[in-house]
């Protein structure tokens, strides 16, 4: 069986929510978990416009795609949902980058599909 990982490599913050220039204090779901940061899932990273962070993280899907949201706070209500996509295993090689955005809130997302031959 034939499985593929998404590797998120790095976020970049373009404006926060509310199209700020402070921060937001962000965390991420792939397919409605929460994957990063790892560990406490109140957990979060604070990111400041035009700043980035490196995530270096890959995730395992089954499926043709993955969807990657990004949340704000504490809490993962749709109030506070930043934006989100669809990674596809069609994806071709290499990295690539999404744009997502939610009142105001605009990221950039940098990842690549593998495929992973079992």
């Amino acid at each position: 069986m034939t499985s593929f990982d998404a590797k998120i490599v790095k976020l970049k913050c373009l404006a926060t929510a509310g199209g700020g220039n402070g921060s937001d204090d962000v965390k991420m779901q792939i397919d409605g978990v929460k994957m990063w940061p790892p560990g406490d899932p109140e957990s979060f990273v604070r990111i400041s416009v035009l700043g980035s962070v490196d995530i270096n993280q890959r995730f395992t899907f089954h499926s043709d795609n993955v969807n990657v949201a990004l949340f704000g706070d504490t809490t993962f209500g749709s109030d506070d949902r930043l934006g989100s996509t669809d990674l596809s295993r069609f994806d071709p090689p290499g990295e690539h980058v999404r744009d997502l955005g939610n009142d105001g809130a605009r990221y950039q997302l940098t990842y690549k599909v593998i495929t992973v031959d079992d």
